[in-house]
């Protein structure tokens, strides 16, 4: 349990798709599998298919298919037994059951977020994070627009959720929806529950978004950006050192 650990625990998150699409549903292969198949794909996805057998529970909304329990369906076919399977009612959300069951990092830092978040298995809230050891493994980033996060979230290539609070950080969370790095940036004043969680999701599952968040990340990391600003900078006082020694022609 996240409760159990050191705050400054890492935390791996992975993500995994799998559908099929065919005029004759019957060649399709059962939805339990396509499960299964998600699954394998989020352990690789978070770096190893050993925490396959580690899986404590999996959940599952209720839908139109015969089997009773296709969540131990899963467990058994991922080598899980002893995974807990939650069978969720008809008309609950995939969504939903992200809200409750997607692990989450807070970093208090100098705003003291950690003041805001209730004791809670499900959340590790630390005081300072690493940005480029701990983002590279999560899933998205859902953070305030500053321009160094910004950066950050850009090179470990996962995609952003902005919350912008003032000044430049309007700017940052627009550039990140163009560049589909994210979904629109959500101004903090009017954020709630409901919308950061649908922007999440967002986030989580355009595989086109999350494509093009993994392929920004080497670009950005290619880039040597202290360099490049110290080299304005010197030409930009080299040019107003020669202005000032050069003589001004006379008018």
């Amino acid at each position: 349990m996240l409760k159990d650990l050191a705050p400054n625990t890492p935390v791996i998150v992975g993500i995994g798709f799998e559908q099929e699409t065919s005029e004759d549903p019957t060649q399709c292969a059962e939805p339990w599998r396509l499960m299964a198949r998600a699954v394998r794909r989020a352990a690789a996805d978070a770096g190893s298919d050993t925490l396959l057998a580690q899986i404590e529970s999996i959940s599952v909304p209720q839908g139109m298919w015969e089997y009773r329990n296709p969540g131990r369906l899963i467990a058994d076919a991922l080598g899980c037994p002893s995974a807990r399977s939650i069978l969720s009612d008809l008309g609950v959300l995939q969504l939903s059951l992200l809200s409750d069951l997607c692990r989450a990092i807070v970093a208090g830092g100098w705003a003291g977020l950690n003041r805001y978040v209730p004791d809670d298995e499900d959340v590790c809230v630390v005081d300072a994070a690493p940005h480029d050891l701990v983002l590279p493994h999560v899933a998205a980033a859902v953070h305030h627009g500053g321009a160094g996060t910004t950066t950050a979230a850009a090179r470990a290539g996962v995609p952003q959720v902005v919350l912008p609070h003032l000044l430049d950080q309007f700017y940052w969370a627009h550039r990140v929806e163009s560049l589909s790095l994210g979904p629109a940036g959500l101004a903090v004043e009017i954020a709630n529950a409901e919308i950061l969680t649908a922007r999440i999701s967002t986030a989580l599952t355009d595989h086109r978004m999350r494509g093009t968040a993994a392929a920004f990340g080497p670009r950005v990391a290619a880039r040597n950006g202290v360099q490049a600003a110290a080299d304005i900078l010197e030409n930009v006082a080299g040019r107003r050192v020669l202005d000032r020694m050069l003589p001004r022609s006379p008018s």
